[in-house]
């Protein structure tokens, strides 16, 4: 009886300690950190506790953001002794142009748990920060650069900014660089904009001087609450990093609209044509500034020939298409310009391209169809041998004959290249 009484107890120990749940870890909220320009990934850690048992628990991570592509992880967190806490943390790659900012990024996460027991993920779902830092280099030649640049303090969207750049090297301890390159581009609060504008290796003597530009073409729809900056670095054999380094807004500049402002974004029409025929062109349009534009006309002129729009409005960041049909006058020939010019009373733009003009064909130096006809007459009834009939002289009359008629049926007309319509289309 008392070893059925043992028995009977293990086996109720046994089920009882089936019956009690092992307890689910808890993560925490995570963090992200700072990393500096340049930097490749970013690690997100995060707190647990609670993970007891000997099967280890996972998370697996989604992040998201404007500072790196979509990516998943899963992490595994290994037991901790009751009562105590551990540290997990996923690696993620970050945006290869990620550049420094004022204020950090904002990183998404989701996180959902697996396995044996599930681990509590409330907390650690939501936002982490991630600041980024302006990467620091050292400079061979700090006092290289003697001026600002030269920049406006605003432009205007499709503006040209140009930096130039003055060159002593006199404060640089009598040191001569050799193989320097420059580089400079454009940037905003989000990164690069423009591509890399580099010069030439050159040398840089003890005490020699030089000056250096760079042009950048803004967009014709740049943001107007940006701040911009131009990034300048030089590279030399003898600096072991960057013999200078623009500081970080040293060139910078905003961007501004105008009250008025229109431009001629793009002309297309054949770059090839003949006097007489006609030559179609396509004419675009942007309005850029601060409010709509009325009473804006179009104007062409090519050979002396002009031809003029009626009167339209173009809205506040519209992008209007107008097309011409415009005739060459006949005695026009070799390279001409067309000239375009879009205005109202507030504003203009102007475009002007080159054209080739091939000379009209002249009657004068041919014969008509009714004279080779009499030529042709008068061989035949000749009284030569062969019963006065020439086969190179039929042959050669027949070629005439279909020449003049290619000539007379008026040049083939080439179809032009159309723009992009973006509007409304409307001829003249």
């Amino acid at each position: 009886m008392e070893k059925i009484l043992q028995k009977t107890m293990t086996a109720f120990l046994v089920l009882l300690t089936l019956m009690i749940p092992v307890s689910a870890g808890t993560a925490g909220v995570g963090s992200a950190g700072t990393i500096t320009e340049g930097d490749s990934t970013v690690t997100i850690s995060f707190p647990y506790t609670g993970v007891t048992s000997a099967a280890a628990e996972s998370v697996t991570l989604v992040v998201s953001g404007a500072a790196l592509p979509t990516q998943t992880q899963t992490v595994t967190l290994d037991p901790v002794s009751s009562g105590a806490s551990g540290t997990a943390s996923a690696t993620f790659v970050v945006n290869s142009d990620l550049a420094a900012s004022s204020s950090p990024y904002s990183i998404t996460l989701v996180a959902t748990s697996a396995g044996t027991n599930t681990t509590v993920v409330t907390d650690l779902s939501g936002t982490v920060s991630l600041t980024v830092n302006a990467a620091t280099s050292e400079e061979a030649c700090s006092a290289l650069i003697t001026n600002d640049g030269e920049l406006e303090d605003e432009y205007n969207p499709g503006d040209t900014v140009t930096i130039e750049l003055e060159l002593e090297n006199e404060e640089c301890g009598g040191s001569t660089w050799t193989d320097v390159v420059f580089e400079a581009w454009l940037t905003d609060s989000n990164g690069r904009i423009s591509s890399v504008d580099d010069t030439a290796e050159f040398n840089l003597g003890d005490e020699e001087e030089d000056t250096l530009r760079f042009s950048f073409d803004l967009e014709d729809d740049a943001d107007a609450d940006e701040t911009y900056q131009v990034v300048v670095r030089a590279t030399a054999d003898e600096a072991a990093e960057y013999l200078w380094m623009s500081a970080d807004n040293e060139f910078s500049f905003d961007v501004e609209r105008d009250e008025h402002s229109i431009l001629v974004t793009s002309v297309q029409y054949d770059a090839s044509t003949q006097a007489g025929e006609t030559v179609d062109v396509a004419v675009t349009i942007l309005n850029n500034g601060e409010g709509d534009e009325e009473n804006v006309q179009v104007t062409l002129s090519v050979a002396g020939a002009t031809q003029t729009s009626s009167y339209f409005t173009i809205e506040e960041d519209e992008e209007v298409v107008r097309y011409f049909t415009l005739t060459v006058p006949n005695g026009a020939s070799g390279e001409d310009l067309l000239v375009v010019r879009a205005a109202n009373a507030d504003a203009s733009d102007s475009y002007s391209g080159s054209i080739s003009v091939n000379a009209a064909a002249s009657g004068s130096d041919s014969l008509t169809e009714e004279q080779i006809e009499a030529l042709l007459d008068a061989r035949l009834s000749s009284g030569d041998g062969d019963e006065g009939i020439s086969v190179a002289w039929i042959i050669a009359g027949l070629l005439i004959v279909w020449m003049l008629h290619q000539n007379g049926c008026g040049l083939r007309r080439t179809k032009p290249t159309r723009g992009r319509k973006k509007s409304k289309k409307v001829y003249y």
